[in-house]
């Protein structure tokens, strides 16, 4: 009888250590907002169902920085970086669970489209005027740079992950091209890019 109470007790403790060692859903969500806030594609990686690209500021489809200087550019980078969160509601279904998480950013999508409405103005203006590439370029990026250097911190939204046990650790659901979350970390620029192929549809 104790023979088979300290291998019982033996399975018992492998089990609780393997349990231990496995990260909650809360814990991989935590770690992937922490990779993609260090822009740590290669962790993200481990972490996320879907293509790193889809949370990288350098390879972003929701805004063409090809025309923006290296200086704009890298403040962009900065401020997609700068989000914060707080994470809450863990739920799990088998093998299944989700993560609500509060995410508090730059709203750099307002920031984007005032910067687009004054510059569009002026890059006519000086058109006509016999202006270089170069000196509208220039122009076009100083605008936007002062755009975001007055972009406010309190965009705040709040949107659930979904994760999915693989192999016994829990992985980041690869997210939607209108994600909710993917507009939430860039500062609405989700919002800002739809709103312009609206208006150019119309």
């Amino acid at each position: 009888m104790k023979k088979i109470f300290v291998v019982m007790l033996a399975f018992m403790l492998s089990i609780f250590t393997v349990a231990c060692g496995q990260a909650t859903p809360t814990e991989v969500v935590t770690d992937y907002l922490e990779a993609i806030k260090a822009q740590d594609m290669d962790a993200v990686d481990l972490l996320y169902a879907g293509d790193a690209d889809d949370v990288s500021m350098d390879s972003s489809e929701e805004i063409d920085t090809d025309s923006f200087s290296e200086e704009l550019t890298n403040k962009l980078i900065d401020m997609y970086s700068a989000f914060e969160y707080s994470v809450s509601n863990e739920t799990i279904d088998g093998d299944t669970a989700t993560v609500d998480v509060t995410i508090k950013s730059y709203n750099i999508g307002a920031a984007m489209k005032s910067a687009l409405s004054e510059s569009i103005s002026q890059i006519f203006a000086m058109a006509f005027s016999g202006a270089s590439d170069e000196e509208i370029d220039e122009m076009s990026n100083n605008i936007f740079m002062e755009n975001l250097e007055a972009a406010t911190f309190d965009l705040e939204q709040t949107v659930t992950i979904s994760l999915t046990k693989e192999d016994g650790q829990w992985v980041v659901d690869a997210f939607e091209d209108d994600s909710p979350f993917i507009d939430a970390i860039t500062g609405g620029l989700l919002t800002f890019s739809k709103g312009i192929e609206d208006a150019f549809s119309n």
